[in-house]
């Protein structure tokens, strides 16, 4: 049930929102897909018209004859929201571990419990250098996502969404930077994958490399998939699809796309395994060599939204 008064003025006043409902996936708890209310198909975060006000949404969903399970806000770079999601933190007593109690009180803003029962999503106005970041169980995001909105307000907590001038900061000690290599970069055939095709090192770094795969044409796609679900159904498929976009915005580079590829949450025990017994490529060097064969264009930089080949 969503407690409907408890939900902020602030996000009911923008016509950000959706429904969602549970989809089964292979090997894992059910995703959340966003739902246009004004049609019952899904939503996309990047497709305003496929958002409604927030008494559109409520009153769809409370129609819905139990075909959907809740309601979403959808987050995006023209506004200043920040929302943060901690995962599996609440025990079956309902107390809150001290970890996510600690973000909770650094923070200061309106929280609630998740749909799980077991989570805590705040709710905060502030800024973060990217669009968003997961590890382990704690996820924030900034744009190009929607989250769940229940109301089932953390008592002690803030009624309503306060700003949080020190969000940049929190920011960075939840997820601390990950110090760059200042060695060249090996190439394609020092790693093992001879594509035929001319690759390089990419003059983006990392966090640059994410922040415009998550904000392209496919990022809610990508974003999910670099979340460990499978849209497509089929692992390897979808695996290829992300390592395509990181051969587009890599310049085709093997080793940035290997590293980035191995931050996700796709790590599985297949990645490095050999093909066969007569061929010691492992999977992950033969889906990146795939995915560099595949990538006909990459990004250019220095020429804003044109592409080179």
């Amino acid at each position: 049930m969503i407690n409907i008064p408890a939900i902020p003025s602030l996000l009911r006043g923008i016509p950000h929102w959706v429904c969602w409902r549970y989809v089964p996936r292979a090997g894992g708890k059910p995703a959340k897909e966003p739902v246009n209310p004004k049609t019952g198909y899904k939503a996309d975060v990047g497709d305003k018209s496929t958002w409604v006000a927030f008494d559109k949404a409520v009153a769809y969903y409370t129609n819905s004859h139990s075909h959907l399970n809740g309601i979403g806000f959808v987050l995006t770079t023209t506004l200043p929201l920040v929302g943060a999601d901690l995962d599996n933190c609440i025990d079956d007593s309902g107390v809150i571990e001290q970890w996510a109690q600690a973000i909770i009180t650094d923070i200061g803003s309106y929280s609630e419990v998740s749909p799980s029962g077991h989570g805590i999503r705040i709710w905060t106005v502030g800024k973060i250098p990217v669009s968003g970041r997961r590890q382990g169980s704690i996820e924030v995001y900034a744009s190009n996502r929607y989250l769940t909105v229940t109301g089932s307000h953390v008592t002690g907590t803030p009624n309503d969404i306060i700003f949080q001038p020190r969000m940049g900061e929190i920011f960075d000690k939840l997820f601390p930077a990950k110090p760059q290599p200042q060695t060249p970069q090996p190439n394609a055939e020092q790693v093992g994958i001879n594509t035929g095709i001319n690759t390089g090192v990419c003059v983006l770094d990392d966090e640059s490399v994410l922040n415009l795969m998550f904000k392209s044409r496919h990022g809610w796609t990508l974003q999910s998939i670099w979340n460990g679900d499978n849209p497509s159904g089929d692992p390897s498929r979808d695996d290829l699809f992300m390592l395509g976009a990181l051969a587009y915005f890599t310049g085709r580079d093997p080793v940035q796309m290997e590293r980035l590829f191995k931050q996700s949450q796709r790590k599985r025990d297949k990645l490095g395994r050999a093909l066969n017994k007569k061929d010691s490529t492992t999977y992950l060097s033969a889906t990146i060599q795939k995915a560099i064969a595949g990538c006909q264009k990459v990004y250019d930089p220095s020429y804003g939204k044109k592409e080179s080949k």
